[in-house]
């Protein structure tokens, strides 16, 4: 009897387990316009991962993908074979998965994370397509006043989107979406900005390799935030001796860091060149380079005709200690020794405007 009652409980408890892994797989249901019979579909999963999990043929509009229980939501597209562009980008996660619309306009719908996706695309991601616009009408507009007053609608529209995906991360803190927001927000953040927006993901979102190492970033560009003392450094220069930024106290500093084989570095200098001939006299401009190879860094030099002091950062001393993590990156430095702001070339252009005048 007691075997009996075991069998019993090990058949029930099997049951169950199955009913629930039956539960926990996905099921992606689709029926899109657009897409001839018999064409190949791909599942694919985005990021470091980045492969394709299964495919199928679509047929008079429809299609079906199903798996097994996914650990956690994956961003993922389906993707006609051959195309760039995916059908639909959503999220894969338990459950049942409705994919609806047009060929390349598909959105997907039914489960938790895909619901939140669909709230981000419509009042976040949207914002995109004006932001993009407004860069085009800036770039094309002749008349000052208005380029100006596109510019203060551009800022205006860029601040609001930051409150709605900051907005976004509050709500679903644990939300892979979130973390994705907080991947491509904070390295676009100053540090404090961006040790705020971590502290709005939940504790486990922030054990995530990437905002370990966002977060350690923030950490060391706070040291170096306007505001800041400037750190020192010695580096050899072109013409073969040392040079200290600590002997430049007392002037403003802007200091360019480059390297050679870096295209939009080099495409700015001749803006460098223009800051160096109109503000010379009250700004010393140091270039800072980080290529490892000494002939390669004397080539670009004589290429680009510099005129202003240039160094050679080979190890990365002074890269490290000001925290770059993308170049070009332009530094502005005051008399007091402490630091004003970093900057890209369009946005120095103001500031120098403002402490110089035109």
């Amino acid at each position: 009897m007691i075997l009996a009652m075991v069998k019993k409980f090990l058949a029930t408890a099997w049951l169950a387990a199955v009913a629930l892994s039956a539960q926990a797989q996905y099921r992606i249901i689709g029926d899109v316009t657009g897409i001839d019979d018999g064409t190949l579909l791909y599942l694919t999963l985005v990021g470091k991962e980045h492969v394709n999990i299964d495919s199928t043929t679509i047929r008079n509009g429809h299609f079906e993908f199903s798996g097994g229980r996914v650990d956690k939501p994956k961003w993922a597209l389906v993707k006609i074979k051959g195309s760039f562009v995916a059908t639909c980008d959503f999220y894969l996660e338990n459950g049942d998965i409705a994919i609806q619309g047009e060929r390349y306009r598909a959105k997907a719908s039914g489960t938790p994370i895909n619901r939140q996706y669909d709230e981000y695309n419509s009042d976040i991601n949207s914002m995109g397509n004006t932001i993009y616009s407004l860069n085009v009408n800036i770039s094309m507009e002749q008349d000052a006043a208005r380029r100006d007053s596109l510019k203060a609608e551009l800022k205006k529209t860029e601040q609001l989107q930051r409150t709605k995906e900051l907005n976004f991360i509050r709500r679903y803190p644990d939300s892979p979406i979130s973390l994705r927001i907080a991947g491509y927000l904070v390295p676009r953040m100053s540090a404090t900005e961006a040790l705020a927006a971590i502290s709005l993901l939940s504790e486990q979102q922030q054990q995530d390799e990437e905002i370990i190492q966002a977060k350690r970033r923030a950490e060391q560009l706070a040291k170096v935030e306007a505001g800041a003392v400037a750190p020192d450094f010695t580096l050899p220069t072109d013409k073969g001796a040392q040079l200290s930024l600590s002997a430049y106290k007392g002037k403003y500093v802007m200091i360019d860091f480059w390297a050679s084989w870096c295209g939009p570095c080099r495409a700015s200098f001749p803006a460098i060149a223009a800051f160096h001939k109109k503000y010379g006299s009250q700004l010393a401009i140091v270039g800072v380079s980080l290529d490892r190879g000494e002939p390669a860094w004397r080539k670009a030099l004589s290429e680009e005709k510099c005129t202003w002091a240039q160094a050679w950062d080979q190890q990365g001393m002074a890269a490290r200690s000001y925290a770059v993590s993308a170049i070009p990156l332009l530094v502005l430095i005051g008399p007091d020794g402490k630091i004003i702001g970093r900057y890209s070339k369009a946005d120095i252009t103001d500031e120098l405007q403002r402490l110089f005048g035109e």
